[in-house]
């Protein structure tokens, strides 16, 4: 009999952990859903897609070496559990962004600048990191986990460009 009440109650907590995510899940998906829509200029949708593609990408092989009978590859997961805590930065970043854009949707033109300001650090840093890491490890090393993480960064950095420009702008027009 206690083993019967056991299960059960295993059962309900398990059917309440599943329908918590399950509400979690929903409020994320219409919370990215609301932000994609309300990003009315291409830069906005730069910052979106660079931040969604990064965070995709940190799971992604950034390397692969291929030498004779020896290969290695690893994501970027890989290279931050394995000491390399810098990394770990990254998808932190790349939520942020996201974060960023989602509180920011409606704000007034002189409050998105200073977003478009971080977006620029962060996908300069970012470019900066892949860029080199490219250069000095060559083309054939970069996988397409670390295409795509360069790829996030750069969008990142372009939008915050266009971003800044953009509501300077505005800003002139009133």
């Amino acid at each position: 009999m206690p083993q019967d009440a056991f299960q059960e109650q295993l059962q309900a907590k398990t059917k309440k952990a599943a329908d918590l995510a399950k509400s979690g899940s929903k409020a994320a998906h219409k919370a990215a859903l609301a932000t994609w829509e309300g990003a009315k200029t291409t830069a906005e949708r730069f910052v979106l897609i660079g931040g969604a593609l990064g965070i995709v990408s940190f799971f992604l092989p950034w390397y692969a070496v291929h030498l004779f009978i020896f290969s290695a590859s690893g994501s970027g997961l890989a290279l931050a559990s394995a000491g390399k805590t810098s990394y770990w930065l990254f998808p932190i970043m790349m939520a942020a962004v996201l974060l960023l854009s989602w509180l920011h949707l409606h704000s007034d033109p002189s409050k998105r600048i200073l977003n478009a300001r971080w977006y620029i650090v962060v996908g300069a840093c970012w470019t900066w990191e892949f860029a080199s890491t490219a250069i000095s490890s060559g083309p054939g090393v970069i996988a397409i986990g670390g295409l795509g993480a360069m790829i996030a960064a750069v969008l990142i950095l372009l939008g915050g460009v266009f971003q800044t420009k953009e509501n300077l702008a505005a800003i002139s027009n009133r």
